[in-house]
């Protein structure tokens, strides 16, 4: 967990001038686009829309012809190197019509690209010249919805930048819960939390997972320093002893309608608790 930095004020400022979406042809991309294209427009922010053509699908043309069995009438064929080509145009075509209608739709600057490698080495590359990257949990991994894809786990290990994370059926919500430790992370998301909740107009919930104490005393003084004025004003603070997913879950609500902002250092992003919270969490999050 980062240390809290005395000096971070109230004053500091998060913003957030690009935001990149992954997309692919999973649901849980295309419910990421919506979500994302949502912060833009609330954020003024320009949207990029970035579709990896994975290696291992062109190094198919190297064995001349595939065969096939396809999904809907069982029928054995064979896809030739052309083909592929075909498709790959096809689908890239598709999301970006999709990206496009959506950024008209909701009146935010959008542009779209294509890039071929290893998706979660691209994304990860591309993740440093934006502010914030937007992923759906599971991407195109088989298995349970709990699953975490590869290319979010890339992004959690890897990169510095903030990060939203979503499952299928995800909205941004009407409400903002905070997760507030005292660490940069968390002074960041607080940031961009008030901000959020100003320009929607919503409710700001904080919890800080401090047993009542001196020293969770000084952490919500701290707190309630940072939320003085207009953007903090009426802001709701749960003082949790022990925080786990299942509480912040409680918390969050079972309407789904809450966006939840948390620094990435918290022990419940961890390397080995990501999967498990997030099976409980089924709100959007947005990690600093």
């Amino acid at each position: 967990m980062d240390s809290p930095d005395a000096e971070a004020g109230s004053d500091l400022e998060v913003r957030i001038r690009r935001i990149l979406v992954a997309l692919d042809t999973s649901r849980h991309s295309r419910w990421a686009l919506g979500v994302a294209a949502e912060l833009a427009r609330v954020l003024e922010a320009d949207l990029e829309g970035l579709f990896v053509e994975e290696e291992a699908w062109h190094r198919l043309g190297t064995f001349g012809s595939v065969r096939v069995v396809r999904s809907y009438t069982g029928s054995v064929g064979t896809l030739e190197t052309d083909d592929l080509q075909r498709e790959l145009a096809r689908v890239a075509r598709r999301l970006s019509g999709l990206l496009e209608e959506t950024s008209t739709r909701l009146e935010i600057r959008s542009r779209f690209r294509v890039e071929r490698g290893r998706a979660e080495r691209v994304i990860l590359g591309a993740a440093g010249e934006v502010d914030l990257v937007t992923v759906g949990r599971t991407g195109l991994s088989p298995g349970r919805a709990s699953r975490v894809g590869r290319t979010a786990r890339a992004l959690m290990k890897d990169s510095k930048t903030p990060l939203l994370l979503l499952h299928e059926g995800a909205r941004l919500g009407r409400r903002i819960v905070l997760l507030y430790d005292g660490s940069a992370g968390a002074e960041r998301g607080l940031a961009l939390a008030k901000h959020l909740a100003r320009r929607r107009e919503c409710p700001l919930e904080v919890a800080v997972p401090q047993a009542p104490g001196p020293e969770a005393q000084r952490l919500v003084e701290r707190l309630r320093e940072r939320l003085r004025g207009p953007e903090g004003e009426g802001a709701q603070i749960h003082l949790v002893a022990r925080l786990g997913a299942s509480e912040l879950s409680r918390i969050l609500g079972v309407r789904d309608d809450a966006l939840l902002v948390a620094p990435r250092s918290s022990p419940l992003f961890s390397a080995g608790q990501l999967a498990p919270t997030l099976a409980v969490l089924r709100s959007p999050i947005l990690l600093f």
